[in-house]
């Protein structure tokens, strides 16, 4: 097994940068998710470390040796590519009979049977069904931790960067917004990007102002918020830590905009001209589209960030 050590990883086309001075350290048996939006550099950087990119500047070392002059095909890694393990009743059958999601579980098993030091994936849950999708995350988890091999994995799903990572690396523009276990950007989110990407129901961002420790925008007062006052401030509240109130009770009041009940639970979303904010609600809540609805937010559960710079106040 390996460590990989990527040491101011730099990849430019001209003046676009794709990759920005990246320094990371994955561990020896660790299994790291890049994660981000599209055109973010995490699959760049991936193709790097695979060989199949040269970096413009910078190091990228396995195992203790320096590998920018090494071919691919000398790293010993193995990389499942977008395009990926239940294939018993599957094994008569040649390639061209196989459909998009068999063909990808067929490209996971060939990269695990090598043994190779480092295994790197591509998003390489995207072309299969939910159902098999989620089995899938289970299953790649399960031979990870078996094979004790360290893991590369590129998403842009946070689902799957939360349950499969040891730790996870979040990219925007090229850089590593943040780096740390999956309680830990969920919990404690280092800025704006991070707060907004991670979350099955992303988290609420309200732009505003704190004056004299209350954070005020248009249709919300949030007593006790921060301290002094401030101008270009933006309040984030996860949509579970947001509860349906009285309106005399609430730092947020709007016209209710949409009901999504999911079974277990109710997402009420509520929009003023300036914003909307989401809340989890009972999974029998109902009221009217139009009509007024008041949110109050969990004081412990507030989080604040600079709307210029976009980093955690």
């Amino acid at each position: 097994m390996a460590s990989i050590t990527l040491e101011k990883i730099t990849k430019a086309w001209g003046a676009i940068k794709g990759v920005d001075a990246i320094d990371l350290e994955i561990r020896d048996k660790e299994f790291m998710v890049f994660l981000g939006p599209s055109g973010c550099g995490k699959t760049t950087t991936m193709r790097m470390i695979a060989g199949l990119e040269d970096p413009t500047e910078g190091n990228i070392i396995i195992d203790g040796e320096t590998v920018n002059e090494v071919d691919a095909r000398d790293r010993d890694v193995a990389m499942v590519f977008q395009s990926y393990v239940e294939l018993g009743e599957l094994l008569d059958r040649k390639p061209k009979a196989l459909s998009g999601g068999q063909r990808q579980r067929a490209a996971l098993a060939r990269a695990v049977v090598r043994h190779p030091q480092v295994f790197l994936m591509d998003e390489p849950l995207s072309n299969l069904d939910a159902k098999l999708r989620l089995s899938m995350r289970g299953q790649l988890k399960h031979i990870q931790r078996k094979l004790q091999t360290t893991t590369v994995y590129v998403t842009h799903d946070q689902i799957e960067a939360m349950t499969l990572a040891d730790r996870i690396a979040i990219m925007d523009k090229g850089k590593i917004q943040q780096l740390g276990t999956p309680d830990e950007v969920y919990n404690n989110p280092a800025t704006i990007v991070v707060a907004g990407f991670i979350g099955s129901t992303p988290m609420n961002l309200i732009k505003g102002d704190i004056e004299n420790g209350t954070f005020v925008a248009p249709g919300t007062h949030v007593a006790k918020a921060g301290k002094g006052s401030r101008k270009n401030v933006v309040l984030g509240i996860r949509p579970e830590d947001v509860s349906v109130v009285a309106k005399s009770k609430g730092n947020f009041t709007a016209p209710l905009f949409t009901l999504e009940p999911t079974g277990d639970q109710t997402l009420a979303a509520a929009r003023n001209d300036a914003q909307m904010v989401v809340a989890r609600a009972a999974r029998d809540f109902r009221q009217e589209i139009g009509s007024d609805i008041s949110f109050a937010f969990a004081p412990d559960r507030i989080y604040l960030f600079d709307g210029a710079s976009g980093a955690r106040i």
